[in-house]
């Protein structure tokens, strides 16, 4: 499940339905995407995805790791 896509519309629809949400943020995947001629690390991706989507005081969101959960 691609982080930054999968991830974050279905969080965010379920959150407009009313669920509070968590998510496993270390098995989730991402790939190396390029953005105009630069490539952007998979890791960069999924970090700025994990922060943002939790950002709003976990509002749509808490992250957790598999060793917590």
């Amino acid at each position: 499940m691609m982080t930054d896509v999968c991830l974050n519309s279905t969080t965010r629809a379920a959150f407009d339905f009313g669920f509070k949400n968590t998510i496993i943020g270390d098995p989730t995947a991402k790939r190396d995407r390029r953005m105009n001629v630069q490539m952007v690390k998979a890791a960069d991706i999924q970090r700025s995805f994990l922060v943002g989507i939790s950002a709003l005081g976990n509002s749509y969101t808490a992250i957790m790791n598999t060793a917590d959960f």
